[in-house]
């Protein structure tokens, strides 16, 4: 798919991981861009199986099967273990092998039967949603709901990664000692960005600047 236009192409058709038909229930990939993929016969009796596959030549491998009929969510935590969300039972938050493809529910019980999609963020904080958002520990499976989606079927998590936070310096009313500032919302107060070896302050975006909610305008270049 291409992020810009929406368009997408087949990238790997199914039958080239097995000949019966599938569907796709899951996918992650590890800290090295391997993806990995859970794969669901179409006999709703037959386990699960985990895959992966290559993203330069699209041949799919099978790992092995999960134990598992029910997986629907598939997120690796920061340090390459998979963990699933399985909605059939045994429910709840399933981790599974990448060397063999078995999964081993961890927790949670027939609440978990609700909830299809699976995340970690930047943080190692684990979530799962579907009608209603959950914060889980990943040890034990235990949740906590965070709250409701306003949404009935959500399918898929990811988390983007915020842009670092940079503190430069600026100088209020440059030229001035002290630099008093009363905000009453009248007349003008001249802030300067200040720059330095690496930071450019002339690239900064007027229409981005903040000061306690009043009109920011550039002066000069």
């Amino acid at each position: 798919m291409v992020p810009t236009t929406g368009g997408g192409s087949v990238f790997l058709e199914l039958p080239a991981c097995r000949a019966e038909p599938m569907d796709v229930r899951g996918i992650a990939f590890d800290s090295n861009d391997i993806l990995y993929v859970v794969i669901d016969p179409s006999d709703s009796s037959a386990e699960d199986v985990l895959v992966t596959i290559d993203m330069t030549t699209g041949v799919c491998s099978e790992i092995g099967p999960t134990g598992l009929t029910g997986i629907q969510g598939l997120a690796f935590d920061p340090d390459d273990n998979l963990f699933c969300l399985n909605v059939a039972f045994p429910s709840g938050l399933c981790r599974i092998n990448v060397t063999t493809g078995a999964a081993t529910v961890i927790g949670g019980g027939v609440s978990f039967q609700d909830f299809q999609a699976l995340e970690f963020d930047e943080d190692g904080v684990l979530y799962a949603a579907r009608s209603n958002l959950l914060r889980l520990n990943p040890i034990n499976g235990d949740a906590t709901v965070v709250g409701a989606t306003g949404f009935v079927d959500i399918r898929g998590l990811a988390f983007t990664t915020a842009p670092p936070i940079r503190v430069v310096e600026i100088d209020i009313k440059p030229g001035s000692e002290p630099n008093c500032v009363n905000n009453d919302g009248h007349g003008n107060i001249a802030v300067a960005i200040l720059g330095s070896a690496d930071f450019d302050a002339a690239q900064v975006d007027p229409a981005t600047v903040a000061l306690e909610g009043l009109n920011v305008a550039m002066n000069g270049n």
